[in-house]
């Protein structure tokens, strides 16, 4: 009995995880939506800077609404930093690859990331991974590599942006699965979204009239996501 009891739970952690890993799946791709329409008139310094003002915007009053605090431990604030800084650079660079590649080669390069993610999960957090997650992995891996052949020589240099995406988003992703457990992911949220923000705008500043809507509506549609992120990496494996 208390065998079935114990798997029980574990069964629908799992499942809430896919859930919500399903979430960000739906809604990351509104994201990418915005992010082009933006790039053709808007810098992307100033729309990466409106994506992250934008979430904390947004998490605000939801924090509020909930009830939660913001502060956290005083050791916490070195990773919560980096989390921020690696999502910063992740969506700078996929949002400078958008300007000039199409959003489905893009798209493909920075699968790459679940790579990255499993050899970092395995041999630095000693996360256990299965035999069909290295296959998949691999698979996915050489995918992307008859991708970015022809995308270099069609457009350079520019075709490593999305792999530095890719990089980012992999670090950003393991950081998270690190905080996950100890932080509220409302709270995560909002934290990055103010520290990004407190890095990118003086540097970046802010849109013009004439972008700023198309700006904009990138951080509604990255928050939803993000947040779905957040979630899933407590109750699941970061591989």
């Amino acid at each position: 009995m208390s065998t079935a009891a114990s798997a029980s739970p574990s069964s629908d952690r799992v499942l809430a995880g896919v859930a919500l890993m399903l979430g960000f799946c739906v809604t990351a791709p509104l994201l990418d939506v915005a992010a082009k329409l933006a790039s053709a008139t808007v810098p992307v310094g100033q729309i990466t800077a409106a994506r992250f003002v934008v979430q904390c915007a947004l998490m605000a009053p939801l924090v509020w609404a909930m009830g939660l605090s913001v502060q956290v431990p005083r050791g916490q604030w070195l990773a919560l930093m980096a989390r921020a800084v690696f999502l910063l650079v992740s969506t700078f660079c996929f949002i400078a690859a958008l300007r000039v590649m199409p959003l489905a080669d893009t798209l493909a390069i920075v699968f790459v990331a679940p790579f990255i993610v499993l050899l970092v999960g395995k041999f630095h957090l000693g996360e256990e991974v299965g035999p069909r997650r290295v296959g998949a992995a691999i698979v996915g891996f050489v995918g992307v590599l008859f991708v970015i052949q022809p995308s270099f020589a069609a457009f350079g240099a520019v075709a490593f942006l999305p792999l530095g995406s890719a990089v980012g988003f992999a670090f950003y992703i393991l950081v998270t699965r690190c905080l996950s457990r100890q932080v509220h992911p409302v709270i995560l949220q909002f934290h990055t979204g103010l520290l990004a923000s407190l890095v990118c705008v003086p540097f970046s500043g802010w849109p013009r009239a004439r972008g700023r809507g198309s700006s904009i509506r990138s951080g509604p549609t990255a928050s939803p996501g993000s947040g779905c992120w957040g979630s899933a990496s407590s109750p699941r494996s970061a591989t």
